[in-house]
């Protein structure tokens, strides 16, 4: 009986620290600073199935941290338009994938990065 006690507290705290991992590497994120600076064009949207879903624009950027360190960075923007050229977004990024994305004026953006445009 004891040994079965053994085994489900380290099953458990095994699951837990799994969980823990998955959590920090897919929804834990971390703030890049990106300046738009061409035009992209709409393309559709297609759930895992390739049904089309609506359309969006594809982003391939490089995000940089308040450090100044270099990340690339895919997302999709859904809208009737496209971010205009020269707009400033603050993404949001885990290990796995890009979190969110927020428009911000560039005095908040860290000079650090403004400088590696």
């Amino acid at each position: 009986m004891k040994i079965f006690k053994v085994i489900i507290a380290v099953a458990v705290v095994t699951l837990s620290i799994l969980g823990f991992s998955y959590y920090q590497d897919t929804y834990a994120g971390q703030d890049y600073y990106v300046k738009i600076t061409r035009s992209v064009p709409k393309s559709d949207s297609l759930d895992k199935d390739g049904k089309k879903m609506g359309e969006a624009y594809e982003y391939k950027v490089t995000g940089f941290s308040e450090k100044g360190e270099a990340r690339k960075l895919d997302f999709s923007w859904q809208g009737d338009n496209a971010i205009p050229v020269n707009t400033w977004l603050k993404v949001s990024a885990s290990k796995k994938r890009v979190i969110s994305q927020t428009t911000i004026k560039q005095n908040e953006v860290p000079q650090v990065v403004q400088d590696k445009y």
